[in-house]
């Protein structure tokens, strides 16, 4: 017969029993210790090598094989042809990962639509290079400041038309591959981890010279002479390669006028539509020293107009968007999180080379086990309704009335330390505001939001040149703004009001903590 143990009393039973209970719980601490050291192994070893596998997949040299001609159906200008040279380049990997970053980052928050890629809009700017160069050649006319009739070009030009036009097509069909995933979003903190004004164009230069040689030199394309084409410094361009620079990068070029109509049409903003054709028509090469440099006849001056609108428009309704900014701000902080983790030796050109859906489901992988990150993933890859409980103003010009925790700020950006500015004071402020407020546990709801001074100086800084006939009947060439000066008093007082720091929250918090952290935040930046 079986002997079953009893126990002495209820006293002795209950002990028995909390001691089952300490060594199943001990027991259960031990395996979730081991998952969480399995986890951190795999984050240190798997997901690193996971990362520089997907980015190597973009970066390679190899010359893909030959593609005749190609034909793209396309919302803006109908149909994009391509030719042999320009379809087989488009085919590079390097390029086909810029049909898997979006063009407007985070704008399909706003405006579900807006999922059209970096490559399409590089498409619609090689389009818009490619009829800006076969207008003027079929002019067949330059201008010179101080004469009074347009000049003939030599006969030689008509020789190296299809040579200029590929080199065109080629510069426009680039520009943009330096950007990293989700377009401009990490633009900020990239310029100040690189020590660079414009990360793009680092990374530009990057694949070109590593990735594009190769492939540029089998279509018969210099790759040395279209980076000087798609460089800041110009100096040095000479002839057609000077006014083929100003066409695709220049104050009022056919970049700028290919992303207002696209993004307009994709994001249904109507504001954003110029007339684009116009525009190209009424270009007009300047001869300066030995230079061709790039004008617009003054008949011009209304669609220049025109578009200089559209673009504070769609910045005030679309780029600047504060949904759009607050997720970018996430993905900024997610970012930087994933560089600076030692354990990861992942560096910011590894994360650079990645497609958007590569991005994020590297960030969500990160997040694993890690409480804090993960919330801020699971907000980034939700909805991100986000709503701005606070907004104080940063505008250089009201620099006498602002805070002194904003004039501060901006002294930081004046002075250059970005890093300071971008990257420390925003981590800081979304701190003490959530400190105060709902909890420093829960800082992943508090984004802080800064503008850009840099973005509001192009009225101030434009280079874009109207041609004129003075008295005399002479050509000559004056500054946009000082013709357009009321449009250049419009823009800066709307450019001005525009300049705030925000502080976003999710939109779902209650009315009673969104209060609490709207008076933290009155509290830190001293306007209470």
């Amino acid at each position: 017969m079986m002997k079953i143990n009893r126990p002495k009393s209820v006293e002795a039973a209950a002990a028995a029993l909390i001691s089952e209970a300490r060594r199943e719980k001990q027991t259960c601490e031990d395996e979730r210790a081991r998952i969480s050291a399995r986890l951190a192994e795999m984050e240190a070893g798997c997901f690193p090598a996971v990362v520089k596998e997907l980015g190597q997949r973009w970066l390679t040299n190899a010359i893909p094989d030959s593609i005749e001609r190609k034909g793209i159906d396309d919302p803006i200008y109908g149909h994009i042809a391509l030719d042999k040279a320009l379809a087989t380049l488009a085919s590079h990997p390097v390029l086909q990962r810029l049909a898997r970053v979006k063009q407007l980052s985070f704008s399909f928050l706003q405006f579900p639509s807006a999922r059209h890629s970096r490559l399409s809009h590089s498409l619609g700017v090689a389009k818009n290079a490619e009829r800006a160069l076969n207008g003027i050649l079929d002019r067949g006319v330059y201008y010179v400041i101080g004469e009074k009739e347009p000049i003939k070009f030599k006969p030689e030009v008509a020789q190296q038309r299809h040579d200029l036009i590929l080199k065109a097509q080629v510069a426009a069909l680039l520009h943009d591959i330096g950007h990293g995933p989700f377009g401009h979003a990490l633009d900020t903190y990239a310029g100040i981890t690189l020590d660079v004004q414009h990360p793009d164009k680092h990374y530009t230069e990057t694949y070109v010279q590593k990735f594009l040689a190769p492939t540029l030199r089998s279509i018969g394309v210099d790759d040395a002479h279209i980076l000087s084409l798609l460089g800041t410094d110009r100096s040095s361009l000479k002839g057609f390669d000077h006014l083929i620079g100003d066409i695709i990068d220049s104050s009022l070029d056919v970049d700028r006028m290919d992303y207002l109509m696209r993004d307009a049409h994709m994001t249904g903003l109507m504001m954003g539509f110029i007339n684009t054709a116009a525009l190209i028509d009424f270009m007009r090469p300047v001869l300066d020293q030995e230079s061709f440099i790039l004008t617009y006849d003054e008949e011009a001056l209304g669609h220049m107009e025109h578009l200089m609108l559209a673009r504070d428009a769609m910045y005030f309704n679309c780029y600047e968007s504060p949904r759009k900014r607050t997720a970018e701000r996430m993905l900024t902080r997610l970012v930087k999180g994933i560089v600076d983790d030692r354990r990861l030796s992942l560096s910011l050109e590894d994360v650079f080379a990645l497609a958007d859906e590569e991005l994020t489901s590297i960030v969500r992988g990160i997040g694993t086990g890690n409480g804090m990150v993960q919330h801020l993933v699971e907000e980034l890859m939700g909805d991100a309704d986000y709503v701005c409980v606070y907004e104080v103003p940063a505008s250089i010009k009201e620099r006498t009335t602002l805070p002194p925790v904003i004039d501060n700020w901006l002294n930081d950006v004046l002075i250059g330390d970005r890093k300071l500015a971008y990257i420390t004071r925003p981590g800081d402020w979304e701190e003490k505001v959530a400190q105060n407020s709902i909890g420093q546990k829960r800082v992943w709801q508090i984004q802080v939001v800064l503008p850009d001074p840099k973005v509001y100086q192009l009225q101030q800084n434009s280079a874009t040149k109207l041609l004129r006939k003075d008295a005399s009947g002479c050509y000559k060439a004056e500054n946009f703004f000082d013709v357009s000066r009321t449009l250049k008093e419009i823009l800066e007082r709307t450019n001005m009001q525009r300049q705030t720091v925000k502080v976003m929250c999710p939109a779902r918090l209650p009315g009673t903590e969104r209060n609490q952290i709207q008076r933290a935040a009155a509290n830190l930046f001293g306007t209470t």
